[in-house]
């Protein structure tokens, strides 16, 4: 009973945020104020004339901090030497993804226009695609092809919504699994695989934040939890995949936040310095 009155919530929902798209959207240039296709379920303007969606706003500095934070932690200190002691540069790539993920969100729901809804949603493909493509070429042209299809089709009403949450779910599915394989299978370190289970099960409570603000019944802001979560999901699943990869390396913390330090970065600083003298 309890599961009909939500998926009928979310019917009514998407129904509502469908009629209001098409009559937007028929007015308003992609830059402009509440332009965009969806319109979430916090209440807009509530805070500020300027910001639409006051918490699901401010709660993206927190995804860019972490994006920025791993960028500079990992190029300072460690998501060096995997393997055989080469730069790990594909991490970067990763914390620069999730900082523009970041500034998309923040952007998209501070205006709720058509623009800010394309680098919200790119950002979040961009990764998608980055993260398969390290895994397979062939897997990664296939998930983003699949997945641009589906938010195309969404886009303009050809399918719903969760059909493209699906397969959304799929892609991270086949993503995490394949994170523990590289856990199992490449370290016995300690912390490893705690640190894992506890970013996945920060992600399957940020999915769960997502899926209850579907319904918009409850005045909680589950989407900017989401956003906090999610974040924190991501950061960790790498943080431990690069410590499970390298020679050596152990956890610190700069404050609260984990990050990688592998002891040949002061050896690699002294020789890059020695280099510029």
């Amino acid at each position: 009973m309890i599961y009909t009155k939500i998926k009928i919530e979310i019917i009514n929902n998407y129904l509502t945020h469908t009629y209001i798209k098409i009559k937007k959207l028929n007015n308003l240039s992609m830059f402009s104020y509440q332009s965009s296709s969806i319109d979430w379920c916090e209440q807009n303007y509530v805070y500020s004339n300027y910001i639409v969606e006051f918490w699901n706003t401010i709660t993206n500095i927190f995804v860019i901090i972490l994006g920025l934070s791993g960028l500079y932690l990992s190029s300072t200190y460690g998501a060096y030497n995997l393997y055989n002691d080469r730069p790990a540069y594909r991490y970067k790539v990763y914390y620069t993804l999730l900082t523009f993920i970041g500034f998309g969100s923040f952007i998209f729901h501070g205006t709720l226009s058509q623009f800010g809804q394309i680098l919200d949603e790119g950002s979040i493909l961009a990764m998608i695609f980055f993260a398969t493509l390290c895994e397979s070429l062939l897997h990664a042209m296939a998930s983003s092809t699949l997945v641009c299809g589906v938010i195309f089709c969404w886009y303009y009403n050809l399918v719903y919504t969760p059909y493209l949450l699906f397969l959304m779910g799929t892609i991270t599915f086949y993503l995490i699994q394949k994170k523990w394989k590289v856990v199992t299978q490449n370290s016995n370190k300690p912390l490893a695989k705690e640190f894992y289970f506890l970013s996945v099960l920060t992600f399957f409570c940020a999915f769960c934040c997502w899926i209850i603000d579907q319904t918009c019944v409850f005045s909680f802001q589950f989407h900017a939890l989401w956003h906090i979560l999610s974040g924190l999901s991501i950061y960790t699943i790498l943080l431990v995949e690069c410590y499970a990869l390298s020679k050596n390396s152990v956890i610190k913390y700069y404050g609260i936040i984990p990050y990688i330090y592998h002891p040949n970065v002061k050896k690699q600083l002294f020789q890059n310095k020695i280099k510029l003298d």
